[in-house]
């Protein structure tokens, strides 16, 4: 692996975000793309992430997975309708954290891989019932829209 290949992995574990870490190391927006379709970038990357897990410790790993969880996929699902001549520029305000792989085939389209949110939920949980608490308020901080429980609501705890 390259210099330039272990910055980017550097700078896409740093900012969650494949265009700012190819602009950081100096590489193409199609190169980074490339990179993260071979099996041993995507290894270094799971590494990478580890070893980051493990220096933040379980506190900063579950904020980050939060993050992962709350997060809109939508500028990924734009990245697929852009020209594949659009201006870096553009893509600079578009969150792609939510991307795990991308790959332009022969024909012109895009194929993207979105991060598994089933995996990032399940390890939340297991950290959760690994420090014996309740799975029920991760859920609910996942789900704000339904908002907190009523007043007076009945609820299924037992008193």
């Amino acid at each position: 692996m390259d210099r330039e290949c272990r910055l980017f992995c550097h700078y896409y574990i740093q900012t969650a975000s494949v265009e700012r870490a190819a602009r950081r190391a100096g590489v193409p927006l199609e190169t980074a793309l490339d990179w993260l379709e071979q099996a041993p970038v995507v290894r270094k990357l799971r590494r990478m992430r580890q070893k980051r897990v493990d220096a933040l410790g379980d506190e900063a790993a579950k904020e980050r997975l939060m993050s992962l969880l709350s997060g809109s996929p939508a500028d990924v699902v734009k990245l697929a309708f852009l020209p594949p001549d659009t201006s870096p520029d553009t893509l600079e305000s578009m969150d792609f954290s939510q991307l795990a792989a991308c790959k332009r085939l022969p024909n012109g389209t895009m194929e993207l891989k979105l991060i598994d949110r089933v995996e990032a939920l399940l390890t939340l949980a297991g950290q959760q019932q690994g420090e014996n608490q309740s799975f029920a308020p991760l859920l609910r901080a996942l789900a704000p829209e339904s908002g907190p429980p009523k007043e007076g609501a009945e609820t299924n705890e037992a008193e």
